[in-house]
C-alpha cells in the first residue's frame, strides 16, 4: 500500500487518485469526514477518492480541502497523542497473525455474544409495541435477522477457510498450488461477497431508523436496541474495513 504523503500528495491533490480505504487506513479520523458525506470505505474502499465523490456529485475542490484539513489536525494530535493513534493505526503494520488474532477476538467474538442479546431485545419490542408501531419494528427486525443470519456462517467461513490457511501460508506449511490455499483465496472472494451484501443493509436499516434517532417517547427498551445496532453498525463497518482493506488484500495481490 502507498504511503501518502501530507506534505506533497495533498498539496497537490494527488489524495484524489488514493483509495478510499488507504487513506482511511492511514488516518482512522477520515471516518468521520466519510461518514458526513456517506462515502462507504467498507465495500467500496478499493474505490479511488475521485471516482467516489464523482458518483456522488460532490464538488471534489471543497471536500478534498475539507479533508485535508481534518487529515492536518489529525498529524498535529498525532504528534501530542502518538499512544491514541498507534492504537488506531496499528493494524498496517502488524503481522497477517496479529490482525487474524484481534479480528477473531475482538469482532467475531463481539459479534457472537451480541447479536443474540441484541435479537431478545428486538423480540421484546415487538410484542410491546405491536399495537402502534408494528410497521416499524417488523422491518428493522427483518433487516437484523438478514445481518445476523450472514454473519452466523460468515464468522465461521472465515475461521475455517481463510484465517487458518493465512497462517499456514504465513509459516511455510502451504504452498500456492495446494487446494487449501486455492480455496482460502476462493473464500477470500466468497467473504468480500458477503461484506457487499452487508453494506446496504446496514444503509438501510440506518436509514430506517434515522440514522438510530429514537422516536420520541421511547420506552428504555426501544432506546437500548437503537443503541445496540447503532454500535453493531460501527462494529461491521470497522471488522470488514480491516479484513477488505488490509487483511485480504495482503493474499490476492500474491496471486
Amino acid at each position: 500500500m502507498k504511503i501518502i504523503n501530507i506534505n506533497n500528495d495533498f498539496n497537490n491533490f494527488k489524495i484524489l487518485n488514493e483509495k478510499v480505504g488507504d487513506i482511511l487506513n492511514k488516518f482512522p479520523s477520515t471516518k468521520t469526514f466519510f461518514d458526513k458525506y456517506n462515502i462507504d470505505y467498507c465495500c467500496n474502499g478499493r474505490k479511488v477518492l475521485k471516482d467516489t465523490l464523482k458518483e456522488l456529485n460532490i464538488d471534489n475542490q471543497n471536500i478534498v480541502n475539507e479533508l485535508i484539513h481534518d487529515i492536518q489536525k489529525a498529524c498535529e494530535f498525532k504528534s501530542s497523542n502518538s499512544d491514541e493513534v498507534v492504537k488506531s493505526t496499528d493494524f498496517i503494520n502488524k503481522s497477517s497473525e496479529e490482525v487474524i488474532d484481534f479480528v477473531i477476538n475482538h469482532f467475531h467474538e463481539g459479534l457472537r455474544k451480541t447479536m443474540p442479546e441484541i435479537n431478545a431485545l428486538i423480540l421484546k419490542i415487538m410484542r410491546a409495541h405491536i399495537k402502534h408501531h408494528k410497521q416499524l419494528f417488523w422491518k428493522i427486525h427483518e433487516l437484523f435477522c438478514k445481518i445476523k443470519d450472514i454473519f452466523e456462517g460468515h464468522l465461521i467461513l472465515e475461521e475455517e477457510n481463510i484465517f487458518k490457511a493465512m497462517i499456514k501460508f504465513n509459516n511455510g506449511e502451504l504452498s500456492k498450488e495446494s487446494e487449501e490455499y486455492k480455496t482460502m483465496i476462493e473464500t477470500i472472494t466468497e467473504a468480500v461477497d458477503e461484506h457487499f451484501i452487508i453494506g446496504p443493509t446496514l444503509k438501510e436499516l440506518a436509514s430506517l431508523t434515522n440514522n438510530y434517532s429514537v422516536p420520541e417517547n421511547s420506552c428504555e427498551t426501544v432506546k437500548k436496541v437503537y443503541s445496540e445496532l447503532h454500535k453493531l453498525q460501527d462494529h461491521i463497518l470497522a471488522h470488514t474495513q480491516i479484513e477488505n482493506n488490509i487483511l485480504f488484500p495482503r493474499y490476492l495481490t500474491q496471486n
